[in-house]
């Protein structure tokens, strides 16, 4: 802290030091310690409000994740939504959906796909209250990535194309480009000729922008070019 930032009540530096923690994880500011996030727990289990102590412990756990250790990052995470008190109309929703969809991912990582459905689920609950769309966007399209692994392909697939949309009438065509080009592969391995082709043909598809990609469909060779499909070296 600066010299004027010392000379504050320890209640104002606390705070100046826990938003300051929270602005650079947001803008991917990676923590080398969880000495910081220690220090705001210690203090904001003692006199923090509960979005206070449970941003406190995200903090923490965000600590945690940057140094690749997962369950100490799982264990600050829990501790972070126990401190929420998701009745009170107080309650930083949008906090806690995010914390949730990053339990979720942790849950994926360690190919638990059940409690990260589940988790995914208490993520956009909080999200929808939050009324934060991009977020749950977002969350739909992971929680989708965790039906692919339970092989419920086709509902994954048409909940990708139901987000994908969203965001091209949200006006963000990077978003929906990347799902769409993920669209395709996942169809093409399925053997979905008239799937793949819709997918390739979006818009806002990105699987083959500047290159030529090929793939197998029915014994079938498919190059794509630029989004475009044709059929060669036909194989029967």
């Amino acid at each position: 802290m600066d010299a004027e930032t010392e000379r504050l009540p320890q209640s104002l530096r606390m705070r100046h030091l826990l938003l300051r923690s929270n602005a650079q994880n947001k803008a991917n500011v990676l923590f080398t310690s969880d000495s910081i996030g220690n220090v705001l727990v210690s203090y904001y289990d003692r006199h923090g409000s509960p979005n206070e102590r449970m941003l406190a412990h995200y903090i923490k756990g965000c600590a945690y994740r940057d140094m690749d250790d997962l369950s100490a990052t799982l264990d600050c995470y829990n501790n972070a939504v126990f401190a929420a008190v998701p009745s009170s109309p107080d309650c930083n929703y949008d906090q806690l959906g995010i914390i949730y969809k990053q339990i979720a991912a942790i849950f994926q990582k360690r190919v638990m796909s059940d409690e990260a459905i589940q988790a995914y689920e208490l993520a956009e609950r909080y999200s929808l209250k939050a009324k934060d769309t991009v977020n749950i966007l977002t969350i739909w399209d992971e929680k989708s990535n965790s039906l692919l692994k339970e092989g419920y392909i086709w509902e994954a697939l048409f909940i990708k194309e139901e987000v994908a949309r969203k965001f091209r009438e949200m006006n963000c065509p990077q978003n929906a480009a990347q799902i769409m080009g993920l669209c395709v592969k996942w169809y093409a391995r399925q053997g979905e000729f008239a799937g793949t082709l819709r997918s390739a043909f979006d818009d806002s598809c990105d699987v083959c922008h500047n290159k030529t990609c090929i793939m197998q469909i029915n014994n079938t060779e498919i190059r794509i070019y630029g989004c475009k499909m044709i059929p060669c070296n036909l194989r029967f």
